[in-house]
């Protein structure tokens, strides 16, 4: 049963202290239904992110019954205002990124679907948020990529000089796509290439790159295969003028569901300079591995048992410095039906998980179908996921104060 009103949920055992406060108190200020899809792809990758909280209102971009990419917001999130639209969907929810910079939104959108697993060219806009729900945007909408080129789950970034990266799975034939990064030389608003871009970082098929903005205009890139095998996820840094050598992210494999839909079960963020990769590997539960001082270390359990087939984590930094993720979790009956978070503190992970949500009523559409902020905003962040609720299929968004 959804919850609409304030409840109130103790998340750590006891005798765990945090900012010298005891125990943690989250509480759900509510959930609520801003939007329909036509389909179980009105959001994707966990990896993308189209939420975030600015002007005294959530907002949330998807993809719509009118097969559109639109945004919502909303001043308490239970009442939204009607759908702006920003452009046409190329196909389904994969096909558009959000980042949210803490002045500026950035969005990027596919311009066209070739078939199969293809999809062609990249939009990118900038804009101001507005406390009347309107973005002020800076420019026209940029063409990043042509519609003849090849562009797969794009992934978006922006530096902290203010450049936006995308990467994205690409090639100069219609293949599911090489690993490929691309960077604007101007940080108006406006795009223009820089030098040295796009860059492959190598030529096989299926593999993915998820940019993750460090400090003094760093960019760490996740890269990681999407179907055919699995495989051990990959790391490249940009140091600001030149790429180092490839890493080893993982030891475990990543589970890429090939064949069923599931594809990008991984999240990152990065605090300063160190990466947080959350993952669900082959072996079983998700898993946590954290880059710091220019080298990977030892991969650590999130949970292994409150999981389903599909189930994907969702990384939130804190802005103290903790991480909090997030997961959907069903049986195989569909019988139970929630959500759950733990919470990093101190280089440790919360024993017990706690529950966000439950959905026996409304089952949800996808395992892998959530998102969340990138970033708390002033002590909250959404957690936002879908279910299939009397025919329609429904995006949930859930406010999580702490």
């Amino acid at each position: 049963m959804r919850l609409f009103f304030l409840a109130i949920l103790v998340i750590l055992l006891a005798g765990l202290i945090l900012f010298g406060l005891g125990d943690t108190v989250i509480s759900i200020a509510g959930t609520s239904i801003p939007a329909q899809t036509p389909n179980t792809n009105g959001i994707r990758l966990p990896s993308q992110h189209g939420a975030f909280y600015a002007e005294g209102r959530y907002w949330l971009f998807y993809y719509d019954t009118d097969e559109e990419i639109s945004f919502k917001s909303s001043t308490d999130g239970e009442s939204w205002s009607s759908a702006t639209k920003i452009g046409d969907a190329a196909l389904y929810g994969a096909t558009f990124d959000v980042v949210f910079d803490g002045t500026y939104v950035h969005y990027i959108r596919n311009l066209d679907y070739l078939g199969g697993n293809d999809y062609l060219g990249i939009a990118y806009r900038r804009g101001i948020p507005q406390s009347d729900g309107s973005i002020n945007w800076s420019a026209a909408e940029q063409t990043v990529l042509e519609d003849t080129e090849v562009a797969n789950d794009m992934q978006l970034a922006v530096d902290s000089d203010g450049y936006a990266w995308i990467g994205y799975g690409g090639s100069d034939t219609p293949l599911y796509g090489y690993p490929t990064i691309i960077k604007s030389a101007t940080s108006d608003g406006t795009w223009s290439t820089a030098s040295g871009f796009p860059y492959t970082f190598f030529e096989t098929d299926d593999w993915i790159v998820i940019p993750v903005s460090q400090t003094f205009g760093q960019v760490y890139c996740i890269v990681y295969r999407t179907h055919t095998s699995t495989e051990v996820i990959k790391g490249y840094q940009w140091d600001g003028d030149s790429w180092g050598s490839e890493e080893e992210a993982t030891t475990s494999l990543l589970k890429n569901g090939s064949g069923n839909g599931y594809f990008g079960m991984l999240s990152a963020v990065a605090i300063e300079d160190d990466i947080h990769l959350a993952f669900t590997a082959t072996s079983g539960g998700l898993k946590h591995v954290k880059r710091t001082s220019g080298s990977w270390g030892s991969e650590s359990t999130i949970e292994e048992t409150l999981l389903g087939w599909g189930t994907s984590p969702v990384l939130t930094r804190r802005t103290n410095g903790d991480l909090v993720c997030c997961w959907l979790y069903c049986n195989g009956s569909h019988t139970i039906e929630k959500s759950y978070y733990k919470e990093y503190s101190a280089g440790t992970w919360d024993i017990t998980a706690t529950e966000l949500t439950d959905e026996y009523d409304d089952k949800f559409v996808r395992l892998g179908s959530l998102q969340s902020y990138y970033e708390e905003m002033e002590w909250r962040f959404s957690l936002i996921y879908q279910v299939y609720d009397s025919g329609a299929y429904d995006i949930v968004h859930v406010i999580i104060d702490f």
